[in-house]
This record gives C-alpha cells, sequence and structure tokens, in this order.
C-alpha cells in the first residue's frame, strides 16, 4: 500500500490497481500464523484470547483516524499528498514492528496456564 502511495503520481491506475490487490492477498496471510497461535498457545482458551487480542487490534479503528486527522487535517492539494504518504509510511512502520514483534516472541507451543487437570477437563465436556 505505501508502494501505491510512493508511485501514485507515476504509475496507471491499472497498475495502482494491481498494486493495492496484491498488498491486500498478502495481508491474508497474517490468519495464517496470527489466528492460529490462539489455539496453538492455550487451546481450551483460545475463544478467550482471541477475544482479548482482537479488542486490542480494534482499538486501532478508534485511533486511526484521530491520528490520521492529526497529520492531514484540512490539507489539499500537493500538500496533501505528501501528508498522506507521511500517513501511510507511519502504517507501513506500525506493520514491519508487530511483524518484528510476532516473529521474535511468538511461540506455538502450550503454555502452562493453558493447562487443564484430568478433572477440569471432564468438566468442560458434560452436558
Amino acid at each position: 500500500l505505501v508502494l501505491c502511495v510512493e508511485v501514485a503520481q507515476d504509475c496507471s491506475h491499472g497498475v495502482l490497481v494491481l498494486i493495492l490487490i496484491a498488498a491486500v492477498g498478502i495481508d491474508g496471510l497474517v490468519f495464517s500464523g496470527y489466528n492460529c497461535n490462539h489455539l496453538d498457545i492455550g487451546p481450551p482458551f483460545a475463544g478467550t484470547l482471541y477475544g482479548f487480542t482482537n479488542t486490542f487490534a480494534n482499538m486501532m479503528g478508534i485511533v486511526a483516524p484521530i491520528v490520521t486527522d492529526a497529520m492531514v487535517g484540512d490539507a489539499t492539494g500537493p500538500a496533501a499528498i505528501d501528508k498522506w504518504k507521511n500517513v501511510f509510511r507511519l502504517n507501513l512502520g506500525v506493520a514491519i514492528f508487530g511483524c518484528a514483534w510476532f516473529a521474535a516472541f511468538a511461540q506455538g507451543v502450550p503454555q502452562p496456564w493453558a493447562r487443564l487437570e484430568e478433572s477440569e477437563v471432564s468438566l468442560h465436556f458434560q452436558s
């Protein structure tokens, strides 16, 4: 997406659409790692874990427009283009940081706090 913004003035609309489609398609790879990790680290609590992480992730939907307004404001014309480029660069920086953090610290092994005793397991499956 940042590439789209950087080259928008020099590319045809068709090329920009293809770059955007590729960016969104690559973004779909997140689901094969991040979403499965809840099941890996705490199978009995995967739904609760996903609820917590999804809540924090969706808070960016509140913060992002506020930050964007602070960065872009009411700018129009050529001045707005540079300000929007900075918004997308910030987005890129946050995405790279998140990927690096996940790659460095994520584990796919069940955590000690997620192990249930045999008596607890039987309680979960009784009707």
